[in-house]
């Protein structure tokens, strides 16, 4: 018998199974990656105040409905997270809502209850604590979200910067294969982006290391050209930041590259997914 037999037909029934893939609830997204699968690292990069934090929070609410989500906050706290998916889930302003004007209520309060999620928010977690606590965890995690690299802490402290980065991504991807889980990974980009006249980000934008281009499955660049059109102090105010956005697929290990379009609600901090082309039609 052929000893591949068994794998091939697996593979082939995989293929077969609409949404092998875990869904993140953006269809066009859905399409070009077929959800996040298991087994593989995902890169989501961006300069700051891109909404990296947003998309991941996003991603959470969608995929805590039939899967076990871990984060691992490494910047903000655990109330900062979900006063956001309160915000996101209720549909209001964070703003409104953190300053008083807006209560959260019962309905809000058992939607986000029910999610399948975990949260560290531990500060100054290394490469080795986080692996630590991924494969000690009783719950088996569907997906894993780390937020974000450059805040991991160096566990090698007489190694260069970026043979650290690489050995951080290398871990990541290595325990997403052993416990079949998908795990999604922030990124800061350089400031190479702001140098360039229409800030679109690119693969050698990546912070301080080429490896993390290597070892990454797929790699994702949320990009909001509004953000650099409006003037500063509306940027500060998330005033009139409502707009186009997109994630730009620029590495897909098993797929195609493409735009992915959202539409970027400031007021909630949240992405939504576009329901129109960018030539305006439905």
């Amino acid at each position: 018998m052929n000893p591949i037999k068994n794998s091939i037909d697996m593979v082939a029934e995989g293929i077969a199974f609409e949404g092998m893939g875990i869904k993140t609830d953006y269809p066009q997204l859905d399409a070009a990656l077929r959800g996040l699968t298991k087994g593989e690292l995902t890169l989501v990069a961006g300069r700051s105040s891109m909404g990296k934090t947003a998309f991941m929070v996003d991603l959470a609410l969608n995929i805590s409905k039939t899967e076990n989500v871990g984060i691992f906050s490494l910047e903000m706290s655990e109330h900062q997270l979900i006063e956001r998916m309160i915000s996101n889930v209720q549909k209001v302003s964070l703003y409104d809502f953190k300053s008083g004007k807006v209560k959260v209520n019962d309905n809000t309060k058992r939607d986000i209850e029910i999610r399948r999620m975990w949260i560290n928010d531990s500060s100054g977690l290394d490469i080795t604590a986080i692996v630590d606590i991924i494969n000690s965890n009783r719950e088996k995690f569907g997906v894993v979200c780390v937020d974000y690299l450059q805040l991991i802490r160096s566990s090698r402290q007489n190694n260069p910067r970026y043979l650290e980065i690489d050995f951080m991504v290398q871990e990541l991807r290595t325990v997403a294969k052993e416990k079949n889980i998908a795990v999604v990974l922030l990124c800061q980009l350089n400031r190479e982006v702001e140098k360039r006249e229409n800030h679109r980000p690119r693969l050698s934008d990546l912070r301080e290391s080429g490896g993390i281009e290597q070892t990454a499955d797929k790699i994702l660049f949320l990009y909001r050209p509004s953000y650099y059109l409006v003037h500063e102090q509306q940027q500060k105010e998330n005033v009139g930041d409502t707009s186009e956005s997109y994630l730009i697929i620029a590495k897909n290990r098993n797929g195609r590259l493409e735009d992915i379009p959202l539409v970027w609600v400031a007021e909630q901090m949240s992405f939504k997914p576009c329901t129109f082309d960018i030539d305006g039609e439905f």
